[in-house]
């Protein structure tokens, strides 16, 4: 939002960009749906399974990803500030 606010970001090119992502969205949705077409005895046979380990997965995955994120990128304060070596006083 600042970047619009203080002229980082045109919208002309906010427009653009999305206009091109807009235009070229079938590119995305085709392949699945025509997946979909191809698949559906399996995909009604078997759907809520599908959509409980894709539910399932993705919250696992997530939480990984989030402890994994806090393990290693959170940071002691000892290791930011050490403190001075007092030798010498």
């Amino acid at each position: 939002m600042f970047a619009f606010t203080d002229g980082r970001l045109a919208p002309d090119k906010v427009h653009q960009a999305n206009q091109w992502g807009i235009n070229h969205m079938g590119v995305c949705f085709i392949p699945a749906a025509v997946g979909v077409i191809n698949h559906f005895e399996l995909i009604k046979n078997h759907g809520y399974s599908i959509v409980a380990i894709i539910f399932f997965t993705t919250f696992f995955l997530i939480t990984f990803v989030g402890i994994l994120a806090e393990k290693y990128l959170s940071t002691k304060p000892t290791e930011l500030d050490p403190t001075p070596d007092n030798k010498g006083v």
